[in-house]
């Protein structure tokens, strides 16, 4: 039997306006089931990744001792550096002080660096005066801020952990304080309102070429840890990573996959892939590395990943990153944590508030270091002078782009998609080889998977008028989800 063929149409262009003043064409509001089918699509990839999310629990039920967890945390290990990677290649840093701010106590020098040829960073580095020994080091991840590391709290807690004797060292990520790369010079500001639009901007670009943009924000911080050890104050052996938000984000990221951070405090972040998708929704791009889910990972992985190495989850109960998938996680990563028989190594502290810093997490934050990063003292949270934002400006304009010019993530994306494409245009010579894998090429990466049956359409309602008559349908489509169409048939 010949299957039916469907003709899809834009109803709009063809049709006159009167057909849309006398019918009604609304497909929805009839069926109460079907009444947030503006979400039937989000709904249909949700359900897609909690059947991956669902695979990956039965997988971690069945791991029952240390060398069960150990394979499957070189497992993670690899899956997550071939889904953020390659990395570039380390190139000179070329790093140079543009100013020096000092205080009683301690000092901040601002600074710039490549993280790549051209690619410039900026950042500071906070310095107790009267060190005796190498100190150990905090590199403090700034969340998605408009000011960058120059943020009052961000301060505040980076003056905090200096006066206790911790050397700490920031930097400004791509999108925020001196690096916006969507700059207009003839407005002051950036063109887009906050830093996750311009993440996520850049970020679709990479996404085209089969990457996350995390890439670019990682690499930023593995080079600032390079800088680091380069510095005659910082012990290269007692280096933690904490941040909170974005910064969260990018301390778990940094925890997992660079084993030179002895000790990781994510603030803000640590939930889980299924309520993330039930609340809020996926973040911006940098926060959603290609592939991870199908990969069989979930923000759990993050902290197993760095197992037996010491780690603080911290958490507020009424955040936006809902705090049942961080419980669910902490209790997951505690028992390969256990089993490992270091169950001590890996604590959770939360405190009853929105998506904030708080005097109770901060201090659990400054202990936690004290301890592992061996710098035993007080961990009291002290009130600091915090300098104001123009005494920090690294560059001469107050912004990379202007200053230095440089490479973008849209220039070094470009070089990327300009190598594939050389590379597409070689295979094309070819044209029969080419085409032979190019179906399942194309249905791999999509992710389509031809219908085995093809569901009944649900009819919707008639109209009969003296030259047509109009009737609408909900077509099945490829998931749990009906599409609208309507069929246009003329009277004679």
């Amino acid at each position: 039997m010949k299957k039916p063929a469907f003709i899809l149409i834009s109803l709009f262009m063809l049709f006159p306006s009167d057909i849309w003043a006398q019918d009604d064409v609304d497909l929805f509001g009839y069926w109460k089931y079907y009444s947030d089918v503006e979400n039937a699509l989000y709904k249909h990839f949700c359900g897609k990744a909690f059947e991956q999310l669902d695979a990956r629990k039965a997988q971690i039920e069945k791991l029952n001792t240390k060398n069960e967890w150990l394979a499957r945390q070189r497992e993670v290990r690899k899956k997550l550096l071939e889904i953020i990677g390659p990395f570039p290649e380390r190139t000179p840093l070329n790093a140079r002080i543009t100013g020096v701010v000092e205080k009683d106590d301690y000092r901040i020098e601002l600074l710039l660096y490549e993280s790549m040829p051209g690619y410039y960073v900026d950042g500071a580095i906070y310095i107790p005066k009267g060190l005796k020994r190498k100190a150990p080091a905090v590199f403090y991840a700034c969340g998605h801020s408009v000011e960058g590391f120059k943020v009052g709290i961000y301060q505040y807690i980076m003056i905090n952990l200096v006066k206790k004797g911790f050397v700490v060292f920031t930097i400004d990520p791509m999108g925020q304080g001196e690096r916006y790369q969507y700059w207009d010079p003839e407005a002051g500001k950036p063109r887009f309102p906050i830093p996750d639009h311009e993440h996520s901007y850049a970020g679709a670009q990479c996404l085209l070429a089969g990457y996350s943009i995390a890439r670019y924000f990682i690499w930023d911080m593995i080079r600032g840890i390079d800088y680091l050890e380069t510095r005659k104050e910082v012990d290269p052996g007692r280096i933690g990573v904490t941040g909170r938000s974005g910064g969260g984000n990018l301390t778990a990221y940094m925890g997992a996959v660079d084993d030179r951070v002895l000790a990781a405090a994510p603030e803000c972040y640590i939930t889980g892939y299924e309520y993330i998708y039930k609340s809020i929704g996926p973040q911006c791009a940098e926060q959603n590395l290609f592939g991870m889910i199908g990969a069989g990972l979930d923000h759990a992985d993050f902290i197993e990943a760095r197992a037996p190495r010491p780690t603080l989850i911290i958490g507020t109960t009424r955040d936006f990153f809902s705090m049942q998938g961080t419980r669910e996680s902490y209790v997951e990563a505690k028992r390969m944590y256990e089993i490992m028989g270091a169950g001590d190594l890996l604590t959770f502290v939360t405190d009853d508030t929105v998506h904030r810093s708080t005097k109770k997490n901060r201090e659990a934050m400054y202990a936690f270091f004290q301890k592992y990063l061996d710098n035993p003292g007080s961990p009291e949270d002290i009130d600091v002078e915090v300098p104001g934002p123009e005494s920090l400006q690294v560059t001469s304009t107050g912004q990379i782009v202007t200053a230095l010019k440089g490479e973008s993530v849209y220039s070094l994306n470009k070089k990327i998609i300009e190598k594939q494409v050389r590379a597409l245009e070689k295979a094309r010579n070819d044209p029969g080889k080419h085409l032979a894998g190019l179906r399942a090429q194309v249905a791999g990466i999509s992710g389509f998977a031809y219908p085995e049956n093809f569901s009944q359409a649900v009819f919707s309602g008639r109209y009969v008028k003296p030259g047509y008559i109009l009737e609408k349908y909900l077509i099945p489509g490829s998931g749990d989800y009906m599409l609208p169409a309507v069929l246009l048939k003329p009277r004679q």
